[in-house]
């Protein structure tokens, strides 16, 4: 199963809804520690689970699934995963909100609440998927690896 290599730490704005990444982590695709991965890089932005005032009861703004909508958030934004030494490949729309449902699975939510996430995320969120593809500067040119670490060394 998928997994994150660390938690999610926030740091939130005065008067606003929106946090930024406070340290940097890896979502790993499929497998722990899969050569397929997400990288949300220290001071990204989010709005943690967006969804509309009446929901709310449902999925708390923060809370115990932040972590998948930071990544589906980042994915939204900058729609690339990376597969170790191979570079960076873009991916659907679609793709990215099987990964977030993927990613809510792995952060222990229930399937029935997890599909209807997802089911009201593939009607509802092509509005902001589309408002971040006017902002593409086209595709990534360089390879990305995984950056090293002090173990590494």
């Amino acid at each position: 199963m998928s997994s994150f290599t660390e938690g999610v730490f926030l740091r939130f704005d005065k008067n606003s809804d929106i946090a930024h990444i406070t340290q940097s982590f890896f979502y790993h695709i499929d497998a722990k520690d899969s050569p397929t991965y997400i990288f949300v890089d220290a001071g990204f932005p989010t709005d943690g689970n967006s969804r509309p005032w009446v929901f709310g009861w449902l999925i708390p703004q923060y809370g115990r699934f932040t972590k998948a909508a930071v990544v589906h958030d980042s994915l939204y934004a900058r729609p690339y995963v990376y597969r170790m030494d191979e570079g960076g490949f873009k991916v659907t729309r679609k793709s990215a909100d099987q990964i977030f449902h993927q990613a809510l699975l792995v952060l222990g939510c229930s399937k029935w609440l997890a599909g209807l996430i997802y089911r009201a995320l593939r009607i509802f969120g092509g509005n902001a998927w589309r408002k971040h593809r006017k902002n593409d500067k086209g595709a990534i040119t360089a390879r990305i690896t995984k950056p090293q670490t002090p173990e590494d060394n």
